[in-house]
């Protein structure tokens, strides 16, 4: 396997993403290509203590770097010679099997959608960090990148999610659930082994009229109440 990596993208780049290759070259025996300015790239080999690049290892030169404060949206078309936009192509030439950046996430999703292109059918891409736990990692699939969700980007997000982390992570299928939350209130929505809906034992929800706001019985629709004991602060939430 062969990974293209922005060496320019990061708060400590490119010093901290070279090491950080250059230790995962070392471990795992991945082929990588560093993306960015070649000398403060090989500046950044020889304070990791390499006089030259290891075999495996090699150099492409990008003269531009996207910077936090540049557009997501046009960045990497203004920039078409930053590190982000040429690890893209290459990429989309088939020259590596995956891109990682710690730059712009915002430029990262629009550049990634737009040169290397989505995978045929799928709407919308989604972010999918992988979150450590007590008990190992988690992936988190769609943590924040889309703002605005239909019913068919959620759908495809949990196919997405539900592939990788069974495929790529190992995760049980009984351990995959469907967990929704919002800006707006701190009760978060999460499915059980048989994909009914549920709450956390510190919250309840009351079904109100939309009229007259007098609960509602069971089945019937109307506005959420949502009852938590964590804040007051927005209108669909009491204490």
């Amino acid at each position: 396997m062969k990974i293209i990596v922005d060496a320019m993208g990061g708060d400590n780049a490119p010093l901290a993403v070279v090491q950080g290759a250059l230790e995962a070259h070392k471990a795992y025996g991945t082929d990588v290509i560093l993306v960015g300015r070649m000398a403060d790239i090989l500046k950044a080999v020889e304070q990791c203590g390499e006089k030259n690049l290891p075999s495996g290892v090699e150099i492409r030169d990008a003269s531009e770097v996207v910077e936090i404060s540049d557009d997501p949206a046009t960045a990497f078309k203004k920039k078409k010679d930053s590190s982000l936009t040429v690890g893209l192509n290459l990429l989309k030439n088939g020259e590596g099997d995956a891109f990682v950046s710690a730059g712009s996430t915002g430029a990262l999703l629009a550049g990634a959608t737009l040169v290397v292109k989505r995978i045929r059918g799928i709407r919308r891409a989604a972010m999918g960090p992988v979150l450590p736990t007590a008990e190992g990692r988690m992936l988190l699939c769609d943590c924040g990148a889309n703002a605005e969700c239909t019913p068919e980007y959620l759908l495809q997000f949990a196919y997405l999610g539900n592939y990788y982390a069974k495929r790529v992570l190992g995760v049980e299928e009984e351990n995959i659930h469907e967990f929704f939350g919002a800006v707006e209130h701190p009760v978060f929505f999460n499915t059980c082994k048989k994909h009914h809906f549920h709450i956390p034992a510190y919250a309840r929800v009351i079904i109100r009229d939309v009229h007259t706001l007098k609960p509602l019985p069971i089945m019937e629709i109307g506005l959420v109440n949502l009852i938590t004991p964590l804040l007051n602060a927005t209108p669909a939430t009491s204490v």
